[in-house]
């Protein structure tokens, strides 16, 4: 799934699509990675282990890091910081029970979901909501058709 163009888990695409409706206003930078694409940015970014001259720093490739996460959808995020936009969605998940931490001290724009049942849970409400509104929302719709035709023949009369 993709979101601003960057490839997101599932329950993150809910959830980010929510905060954007809720009037959240951030740039996703980068979401979810293959070992390939992390391969590629510690090249880039590393040397022997440390981060080359005004690089960040950057996790080794593996299963586990932040941004891949194989088989989970808690993976990490990097928001662009400026205007505020991280700490917006940072705050709104915490509103929404959801603790995602920067947990890396050079990477402000880092944020990453500290337990993946809580992100979960809350794509699960948020669809459980939209469908239910999505339901209301057609009822509504069926009632003034029918108020409809029922004012059309009051007309004719």
């Amino acid at each position: 799934m993709a979101f601003q163009g960057k490839r997101v888990s599932p329950a993150w695409k809910t959830i980010l699509d929510e905060a954007v409706k809720d009037g959240v206003r951030f740039q996703l930078n980068s979401g979810q990675r293959t070992m390939a694409e992390q391969q590629a940015l510690y090249d880039q970014n590393m040397s022997g282990g440390v981060p080359r001259p005004g690089r960040p720093l950057t996790a080794r490739p593996s299963p586990t890091a932040p941004h891949i996460k194989q088989g989970h959808q808690n993976h990490a995020l990097d928001v662009d910081d400026v205007g505020n936009g991280e700490n917006e969605l940072q705050a709104w998940l915490k509103r929404r029970g959801v603790n995602a931490v920067n947990n890396v001290s050079s990477e402000a724009w880092h944020l990453d979901p500290v337990v993946e049942a809580e992100l979960l849970r809350l794509a699960a409400k948020i669809k459980a909501e939209n469908t239910r509104v999505r339901k209301r929302i057609k009822k509504i719709k069926r009632r003034i058709k029918r108020l409809r035709r029922r004012l059309t023949r009051l007309r004719k009369r």
